[in-house]
């Protein structure tokens, strides 16, 4: 936590003395990359956005999903900007005039206002939304909270909503998946997480995240990840607050699949 605050607190101070972001970055961060805006508590400074996924589950908290790769694809642009919270349909134009190009929204009716003007659309899953209308589906189930009847067993009732969740993602562009950090063997979220994958269209683009390092690690064995940061946490309890509050760190990771034989292999490993 105290890591993550103090990188922040460097780029701040030394974007205050140079006003050059790329200078500032590369003496953190010891290479030049891409940039994502971010609010800070000392004003607005530029994040490197090869980071593959940063996200903060819970909609009274900041909000913000990055993968450079898939939106440099969709977007054509090399410095891809995100709204860090949910936003209001009503508030388009701060959208607009902070030349934003994706953000995470609240309800699928908020997409569907925000999508006509091109804006690439992070929303929750909702009963009859219409998957043509976002870009990235987060996948928010706590599956490991799940309750558990007299008459099955934990393993059955994940199942269950796991069937659940392949029916609401088949078909979609973009998933965002938060690995749950415990109350279940590794090797067995690896396993429905690949078959979240499955269900998904050809090239689809997977961001995960875990507090768990033995997911990570079976992870890192079943599949081929693109980039794997460690990447802190960003949240704050007022969506209309600077981003300031650091709590903890995920592994992340992001991966394209190509077809289905990729998949079944990794699932076999």
């Amino acid at each position: 936590m105290h890591k993550a605050k103090e990188i922040l607190d460097s780029m701040v101070k030394d974007y205050s003395a140079t006003n050059n972001p790329e200078v500032v970055l590369c003496s953190v961060f010891e290479r030049e990359t891409e940039f994502v805006e971010l609010q800070y508590d000392a004003g607005k400074i530029r994040v490197r956005a090869d980071n593959p996924f940063s996200a903060i589950f819970g909609w009274k908290r900041a909000v913000a999903a990055v993968e450079s790769g898939y939106i440099r694809e969709c977007l054509g642009k090399s410095q891809p900007r995100f709204s860090l919270r949910p936003i209001k349909s009503e508030n388009i134009s701060e959208v607009i005039m902070n030349g934003y190009n994706a953000v995470v929204v609240e309800t699928a009716e908020n997409a569907e206002k925000f999508s006509e003007y091109g804006l690439k659309i992070i929303c929750p899953w909702e009963e009859g939304m219409d998957l043509n209308k976002i870009d990235f589906l987060l996948v928010e189930s706590e599956f490991h909270k799940l309750k558990v009847p007299e008459n099955m067993t934990r393993i059955e009732v994940i199942e269950e909503e796991l069937r659940t969740w392949e029916d609401r993602v088949r078909g979609i562009c973009g998933l965002i998946f938060e690995f749950p950090h415990k109350g279940i063997r590794e090797d067995l979220w690896v396993k429905w997480f690949m078959r979240l994958c499955l269900v998904a269209e050809k090239g689809t683009t997977l961001a995960f995240s875990t507090k768990c390092p033995q997911i990570w690690e079976a992870l890192r064995k079943s599949i081929d990840v693109i980039h794997t940061p460690l990447m802190p946490i960003i949240e704050t309890d007022d969506e209309s607050a600077p981003v300031s509050k650091m709590v903890g760190h995920n592994f992340c990771g992001t991966l394209k699949l190509k077809d289905e034989n990729d998949i079944k292999m990794a699932q076999r490993s």
